[in-house]
């Protein structure tokens, strides 16, 4: 039983780590694009399911806030401009995110500024042009 409980702390703690590194590296591109000492890298959060990850892109393509919207929706609307880059492990739910976001602040004041998304699938053009409708510059930084 020890034995077993010692190879699942491991295996826990090799999956931990392989995540810091992964999120490391997405920090070290856009660093690469975005050199700015105050950037902000926020990790979307996703499942580890097919279904529950197809769940939660159904419910953001609804129009269903999620805590990750509504954070980035409150820093692109502060005060002075957010330095921001946006990643996650499910590149489709970081965008259906962003699509969100950008849904969200139609007709809202928002300061000019950049943000970036760094994933392995490319952000499409009408995503681009929806987020310079709101006076967001998306910057994609491609990730291996």
């Amino acid at each position: 039983m020890k034995k077993l409980i010692s190879i699942l702390l491991l295996c826990v703690a090799t999956m931990t780590q392989a995540y810091a590194d992964d999120m490391s590296a997405r920090a070290a591109a856009v660093m690469k694009v975005m050199p700015r000492p105050d950037l902000q890298l926020m990790s979307v959060p996703s499942a580890d399911g097919f279904i529950a990850n197809k769940m939660m892109l159904a419910s953001l393509r609804a129009g269903t806030d999620s805590n990750a919207v509504n954070d980035i929706v409150a820093l692109l609307q502060g005060a002075a401009p957010a330095s921001l880059a946006v990643t996650g492990k499910n590149d489709s739910i970081t965008l259906a995110t962003l699509d969100r976001v950008f849904d969200k602040l139609k007709g809202k004041t928002v300061a000019p500024q950049e943000l970036a998304y760094v994933g392995h699938d490319a952000a499409d053009a009408a995503l681009i042009a929806k987020a310079a409708e709101v006076g967001v510059k998306l910057v994609v930084v491609a990730y291996p």
